[in-house]
């Protein structure tokens, strides 16, 4: 058996108006080589990377008829420029209404048996483990897994507000009867969707073959979407502007990786 281990660090930040959005991108891609089974292992994690809509943790405009920006979806994809790989498991999986998700990709390889699987949730496990697993708040968001055979994609969208479940900008009005009565505020936005927005991407890819002196190329791709909405009334009827200035941060990040020898 052979591994080898690629680290990668980027910290990259972007202004819109006078709000200033950030990217810390930090990941780890691992080349295991099993002669013995004929097979190479790229396991690749995300663990540490994050995104933040305002790097003070605060909005341009935070008033009740005007909230933003606030980031309420980050998209997340991984791909390798090999047609030789596989994505065989990836994580987060989809989740919905829960506070502290685990991303777990790893594989127990029992490399006398010629077999591998995922690792056991209970009892002792045996033999070689790769890949990577921990967990994260995502409180009050969520994570959608759109990934395919060949590359991993997962979205990471804002679900809640501190009034009402999220799906768009416009369910931050508060409708509701005392809300009428108010005036209709905006709710308030989770503090994931200001700062620290952890991405949880972990994923293995696998060959059929070893994986010889060379390189492979794998290309991240981070995508953060950042909302403004403003409130106002019209004959006693309230009127949303919604993203009149919306925009998208798109970051790709190419890390080349070694084979392990």
């Amino acid at each position: 058996m052979a591994q080898e281990t690629t680290s990668f660090a980027r910290y990259d930040k972007k202004g819109y108006e006078s709000q200033v959005a950030a990217l810390r991108l930090n990941g780890e891609a691992v080349v295991t080589n099993i002669k013995s089974m004929k097979r190479t292992f790229l396991s690749v994690s995300l663990e540490g990377s994050n995104v933040a809509a305002g790097i003070d943790g605060t909005m341009q405009y935070d008033k009740d008829d005007l909230r933003g920006y606030y980031c309420d979806q980050v998209d997340v994809t991984m791909s390798l420029d090999s047609s030789a790989f596989t994505l065989r498991t990836d994580s987060p999986q989809t989740t919905s209404g829960v506070s502290s998700v685990t991303s777990s990709s790893q594989f127990q390889l029992d490399v006398n048996a010629g077999t591998f699987g995922p690792v056991p949730t209970t009892g002792v496990s045996t033999g070689l483990v790769i890949g990577t697993s921990f967990s994260r708040s995502l409180e009050d968001w969520k994570a959608v897994n759109l990934s395919d055979g060949k590359r991993m994609n997962q979205s990471y969208r804002m679900a809640a507000s501190e009034g009402a479940a999220y799906e768009t900008p416009t369910d931050l009005i508060d409708m509701s009867a005392k809300g009428q009565i108010e005036g209709c505020p905006l709710f308030h936005v989770p503090d994931l969707s200001l700062a620290n927005m952890p991405l949880m991407s972990t994923g293995i890819f696998a060959t059929d073959k070893i994986l010889g002196p060379s390189t492979v190329n794998l290309t991240v791709t981070v995508t953060g979407h950042f909302v403004r909405i403003e409130k106002t009334f019209e004959l006693f009827v309230v009127k949303p502007d919604v993203i009149r200035k919306p925009w998208t941060w798109t970051y790709k990040f190419p890390v080349t990786i070694p084979a392990a020898d």
